[in-house]
């Protein structure tokens, strides 16, 4: 090997170092002390030699995650922000964000006293068989503190959908690129609207790291499921068709304007929402306006697109140069379609081919995460009362709702027609 191709090398060798300590020390380095030796005594023996000033720079990342430099100057971006919470170890304080979303899910959750409010009203709920008892439930619902302190018409569609967007963008700020990998071994599956077991064993071996499983990327699918079943159920408890076709048409407008925010994720859901069966057959839809059709139309655009294009999450950040937030359980099953098959040749040789396109693939959850930041203005206030709407609705049987809002229908179409035959027989009777 000349001179030349063997500073190549050398040079590649650092890079793919500092990559490797700068994206992945939670993932392989961390509680590995044999992993941190053997790299140290490598640093010591090949890199020291050869340039000084980066074995320094490789050896203080190592020892200290949390520090922030750029080896790389004006090349490369990569190292320009360190994103710290994959440096911390498990007994320090993680970096604060824009709110605690966590925090808020465990305060409304541990609440006893709604949670047995909510178990009381579903028990009584089920317990109706008359109509109309059932009705004057679904009445007390409405009229609820829960109703009362959390609206959809009671604000904007910019603050609900910004305020969204942020809660996703919290939880997509978890998401480790080795956490889209054997996501079908982590239950993932084709079936969006069924929840994944966090506990799930792991049966198969990863790719990268052996028996690693994280439960991010199933809080993310998961808060999604739950959003596309609050939309479903806010529908179902409108009272007349004029008003659930009210509500069908803001939650479109909310959803187009995710989409101006890049935050695909929450458009995604709410359309899964409006296509939830006990919400398509609903005669509001006839009521709703061909403008904003067209938006949903738009939306089921952008769901093709990702449906189609591995790489549409670099496109659109690209074009649209904001922070794009993808739907993660189409990004999930598309990096699944990458990940069949076997990895190596009947030889014993690696498909590189396939690695580096699953490599490029799953690194744009990393791109996003590291270039961009999410600068909306949050509202803690607003965030909460719409956490405690959507744990609440959680639990509410759909089709039970959609029944409910049948009956409804009917009986408000038969006094319509009662009002209507009251106001003719007079007249016959005159004439």
């Amino acid at each position: 090997m000349t001179k030349n191709k063997k500073n190549v090398v050398q040079e590649r060798t650092i890079h793919l170092l500092a990559m490797w300590l700068d994206g992945f020390y939670s993932i392989d380095f961390h509680q590995n002390i044999e992993l941190i030796e053997n790299l140290e005594i490598f640093l010591n023996e090949e890199i020291k030699s050869y340039d000084f000033k980066k074995h320094q720079l490789i050896l203080d990342l190592l020892q200290n995650p949390n520090v922030e430099f750029n080896l790389f100057t004006k090349k490369s971006k990569y190292f320009e922000k360190l994103n710290e919470k994959y440096r911390k170890q498990e007994n320090e304080t993680k970096k604060s964000r824009l709110f605690n979303g966590a925090s808020l899910k465990k305060r409304i959750l541990n609440s006893s006293a709604k949670r047995a409010r909510s178990s009381s009203k579903s028990k009584s709920r089920e317990r109706n068989q008359n109509d109309s008892r059932h009705q004057d439930d679904l009445n007390a619902t409405t009229n609820s503190s829960y109703r009362i302190d959390f609206l959809v018409s009671d604000f904007t569609i910019e603050k609900i959908a910004s305020q969204l967007t942020l809660i996703e963008w919290d939880n997509f700020l978890d998401i480790h690129v080795c956490h889209c990998l054997n996501s079908k071994a982590q239950g993932v599956n084709c079936d969006s609207r069924q929840p994944i077991d966090p506990n799930i064993i792991n049966t198969q071996s990863c790719l990268f790291v052996d028996n690693y499983l994280s439960k991010s990327v199933y809080k993310m699918i998961q808060f999604n499921y739950l959003l596309t079943h609050w939309i479903a159920a806010e529908i179902l408890l409108s009272d007349t068709s004029k008003s659930q076709a009210l509500l069908i048409m803001k939650f479109l407008k909310i959803a187009k304007k995710c989409c101006d925010l890049a935050n695909f994720s929450t458009a995604f859901s709410i359309c899964e929402g409006l296509q939830d069966i006990t919400v398509r057959n609903l005669p509001a839809w006839q009521h709703v306006s061909g403008k904003s059709m067209q938006s949903f139309e738009k939306i089921i655009s952008y769901k093709i697109l990702f449906q189609n294009d591995p790489f549409a999450v670099y496109n659109l950040t690209k074009s649209m140069n904001l922070p794009v937030i993808p739907p993660m359980h189409f990004f999930l099953l598309i990096v699944q379609q990458q990940e069949h098959g076997s990895f190596q040749l009947p030889n014993g040789l690696w498909k590189w081919t396939k690695l580096g396109f699953l490599s490029n693939l799953v690194d744009q959850i990393r791109n996003v995460q590291q270039h961009f930041d999410c600068n909306l203005e949050p509202c803690e206030e607003f965030v909460e009362g719409l956490l405690q709407r959507i744990y609440y609705l959680k639990d509410f049987d759909l089709n039970n709702l959609a029944e409910s809002s049948f009956l409804d229908y009917q009986s408000q179409k038969f006094n319509s027609s009662m009002s209507t035959i009251k106001h003719l027989i007079p007249k016959k009777r005159a004439s």
